[in-house]
């Protein structure tokens, strides 16, 4: 289980209201894992702020993916740790965050997650939920029939095009919602680009924010990597200083997920577009200068890559599209083929020196 530092987007919410900056630059990274998820075939189910992770590095992280369907049979309620309804023996997830048909009952799709994304972004912007009740019930009939007040109406400084891309999300009829995470991520930009033509500096403080999370996140880890290699290697002797870092990758597209082996001479990172579930090869790279070497040729989504301890096999998560499962495998530095570690399990890491 990976170890994050930092805080739920529930407890942020306690802390105050967001700027328009701020809000972007949490929602635009959640919908760009969602639209790596979507892709997989995988729909969350259950996004709210007790979901989504702030870390003490910015990163914007979704927990918990993968919530199955209720078989329960059993009855009666209970409150999240936010002390919003959810209920057993009816549709999993949190009946303040579902999507009309989720809340029927019905099958859902992609468009369910993102229903649930307006209303954290109507939480968000407000300070309130779009359907709050005082039971399971009422709250799903508010979901089903129910039109929230406008956000603007609550907060009357909030930029018009979040209110319009909440109102686009919270649409009853799904054909009327964005048709996709992207779709939905378009509409923030949008929100961010008359954010940034506005001229409000408090405001883009957050929103450049999310920009430079996408831009520079697989430079800016390997550069990471690069001045701990060096600082190793001199034996720790000074403070690296910023002119001092060196690329260590030079393909046409992007990285991500890089991964340093415990001896630090080799460095293992996914090929792909997304910093997250990336579909690309995984590679390994003797450090500094060696040539970087393809080990999978499998296009499922890929992340946590971490080396086992003796250094000779990389182990990641990758999602069977085929299984709708989260698996773990390794395949050996040197090339080879990969071996599942285990099953229906994520994250994967060693305590110590791998011996437990």
């Amino acid at each position: 289980m990976e170890l994050l530092e930092g805080q739920t987007l529930r407890e942020r919410i306690t802390e105050g209201p967001f700027s328009d900056g701020e809000l972007l630059a949490i929602m635009i990274p959640v919908l760009d894992a969602l639209a790596a998820a979507h892709a997989a075939g995988i729909v969350h189910r259950d996004i709210k702020p007790a979901n989504v992770f702030l870390t003490r590095q910015g990163l914007v992280k979704i927990l918990d993916f993968g919530v199955a369907k209720s078989a329960g049979a059993e009855t009666g309620a209970h409150r999240d740790v936010a002390g919003h309804l959810t209920e057993t023996g009816n549709p999993i997830g949190t009946i303040s965050f579902m999507s009309p048909e989720q809340a029927r009952g019905g099958d859902v799709d992609a468009r369910s997650d993102l229903f649930s994304c307006g209303v954290v972004l109507y939480e968000m912007a407000t300070g309130t939920l779009p359907f709050a009740a005082e039971s399971w019930a009422a709250t799903r009939d508010a979901v089903l029939h129910r039109v929230p007040r406008s956000p603007r109406e609550l907060t009357p400084g909030l930029l018009p095009e979040i209110e319009r891309a909440i109102g686009r999300a919270l649409e009853k009829d799904p054909r009327q919602r964005p048709q996709s995470a992207e779709d939905m991520r378009g509409d923030l930009l949008r929100a961010r680009h008359a954010l940034e033509s506005k001229g409000n500096t408090h405001g883009l403080a957050g929103a450049h924010l999310a920009r430079r999370l996408y831009a520079v996140t697989a430079m800016a880890v390997l550069l990471i990597f690069a001045t701990a290699v060096w600082h190793w290697g001199e034996g720790g002797r000074r403070p690296t200083s910023p002119s001092e870092y060196v690329r260590l990758t030079n393909f046409s597209d992007s990285v991500a997920a890089p991964a340093l082996s415990p001896d630090g001479r080799m460095l293992a990172f996914v090929r792909g577009e997304r910093p997250f579930l990336t579909t690309g090869p995984i590679y390994v790279k003797s450090l500094p200068d060696g040539q970087s070497t393809q080990l999978t040729d499998d296009p499922r989504p890929k992340y946590g890559l971490v080396f086992t301890p003796d250094g000779r096999q990389v182990a990641y998560t990758a999602i069977s599209t085929d299984e709708g499962a989260w698996n773990v495998s390794a395949v050996p530095v040197t090339g080879g083929t990969r071996k599942r570690l285990m099953q229906n399990a994520a994250g994967l890491t060693w305590i110590g020196n791998g011996a437990d």
